[in-house]
């Protein structure tokens, strides 16, 4: 009797958990994918480090708003130079309005102009640090060590957010997989360094076709795949084209006349995971394969 006089309140408060689990997990989403807000929390919980510790040592807590800002820099760029400018540019901003409003008089001027120094180059120095060392190790787990490419579980994951994105806007999802022809022959005859190479310049053309459209990941030996959201087929087609010539351009002077056979799949014509976008796109990339080696061994035996 009790469990069922509680049931309608359990079935509201087990609603009311996964919509605060869904929307916490939209949250958890757009924090991972825009570095930004990632520097924008940084900034602003330096920002309550250093107000606390100005409270705690009876200077005037004014204008420490403008501690986001090279906190910001720091955490966004990751760089020394930026961060160093930006820090002492805040700083005489910083220390200029404090004069101005007659916060730093007497004897707590040097205390003041200490703390604004020392917490903003700390923090900046040491945030700089973290954002390079978190960067650093992301990229080792995420990137493969030769290409550069995103890894294999790294492209699969960013791909699924992609397919979860497009069902959710109701736009598209086109998933690539892309092969070099004749890549064991080339490691046979020019050595593996002379392979190695190939599949750098592979990586590098479709990454800069790419840009921004989606990602490129490499899932073993010669093999790479690539998600693009949201593009037409026209645009797909247009882009390996281009990516075609560019990687012919390339190529030539370290492997002449090496190509790549690609397939392609979209979601919801021809799946509707990643999984089964990938395996369709796999069997049109080896069906461009046969089909292109058909057509080099009927030329040699012309």
């Amino acid at each position: 009797m009790l469990a069922e006089a509680l049931a309608p309140y359990t079935e509201d408060l087990s609603g009311f958990w996964f919509d605060f689990g869904r929307r916490l997990g939209d949250v958890r989403r757009f924090y991972a994918d825009h570095e930004w807000s990632r520097s924008l929390i940084q900034g602003a919980v330096a920002l309550i480090v250093v107000a606390s510790l100005d409270s705690f040592l009876g200077h005037p807590v004014t204008f420490r708003l403008l501690y986001i800002v090279p906190v910001f820099v720091a955490s966004y760029r990751g760089d020394w130079f930026s961060s160093a400018f930006v820090t002492g540019a805040t700083l005489m901003v910083l220390t200029g309005l404090d004069y101005r409003h007659r916060v730093l008089v007497g004897d707590t001027a040097p205390l003041g102009v200490a703390v604004n120094v020392a917490t903003l180059c700390l923090a900046s120095t040491f945030i700089v640090f973290m954002q390079r060392r978190v960067r650093r190790i992301h990229k080792i787990a995420n990137h493969d060590a030769l290409t550069g490419a995103m890894a294999r579980s790294a492209i699969q994951t960013r791909a699924e957010e992609m397919i979860v994105r497009a069902i959710e806007d109701g736009t598209s999802v086109t998933v690539g997989v892309l092969d070099c022809n004749g890549f064991k022959r080339i490691n046979d005859i020019r050595g593996h360094h002379t392979g190695d190479e190939v599949l750098v310049l592979l990586a590098t053309v479709f990454e800069r076709t790419i840009g921004r459209h989606g990602a490129l990941g490499r899932i073993g030996g010669d093999e790479f795949v690539f998600v693009l959201q949201d593009r037409s087929e026209e645009f797909v087609a247009r882009m390996i084209e281009h990516t075609r010539e560019a990687f012919a351009a390339a190529v030539f002077p370290v492997a002449p006349f090496c190509t790549f056979s690609v397939g392609t799949a979209r979601l919801g014509r021809d799946g509707e995971s990643y999984g089964e976008l990938v395996n369709r796109a796999d069997e049109r990339m080896y069906r461009e394969k046969a089909a292109m080696d058909t057509v080099r061994a009927a030329v040699r035996m012309g």
